[in-house]
């Protein structure tokens, strides 16, 4: 009967004698090229923080920033010591902090944009064109204490002093209401 059980058993296909050296060999390949395919990969996709290149900083000052809140009549919406005009925000330093956040400036003037640009036509008859370097300066300027000392109405020209909005009722009812 075991003859016949043999028999009938599909015999399996013969393979080629492999060693355990070459089984060996085989692995360590293997092994080695997946970890030189990861380390690669790693390094086309870094794990870590991304280094950005240099960002320019313009150099501001302050007393430019006095001169151009002035001669772009910025003071005609704008107050620094309770002078200029009452359509847009106060632009007061606050008391000891002396840091100049030029890109919080910049997002605080873009929330008002449509509505300075607005004022600036109604108002001047044009729209304020300002430089980079220009925002730098009344940003620092706002931040300030030192710099807006002293700053009164005789810093302002007198034609300019007319120009001042300090009437709700002169903003229109196309802009919104900062102050109040």
């Amino acid at each position: 009967m075991l003859a016949d059980t043999q028999s009938m058993m599909t015999p399996f296909p013969k393979l080629p004698h492999i060693s355990i050296l070459t089984i060996a060999l085989f692995l360590v390949i293997a092994f080695g090229l997946l970890l030189v395919l990861t380390k690669s990969a790693a390094a086309e996709a870094p794990l870590g923080p991304v280094t950005l290149p240099p960002i320019a900083i313009t150099p501001v000052d302050a007393e430019k920033g006095r001169e151009l809140f002035v001669s772009k009549a910025c003071v005609a919406c704008h107050s620094v010591n309770g002078v200029g005009g009452k359509a847009a925000p106060i632009l007061d330093a606050a008391a000891g902090n002396q840091d100049v956040d030029i890109l919080d400036f910049f997002a605080r003037m873009w929330k008002g944009a449509d509505a300075m640009v607005i004022l600036q036509r109604r108002e001047l008859g044009y729209s304020i064109d300002l430089t980079a370097s220009e925002i730098g300066d009344l940003a620092a300027f706002a931040s300030s204490l030192e710099h807006q000392q002293g700053f009164s109405m005789e810093d302002v020209p007198i034609y300019l002093r007319d120009w001042f909005v300090d009437d709700p009722k002169d903003w229109g009812e196309e802009l919104p209401r900062f102050n109040q």
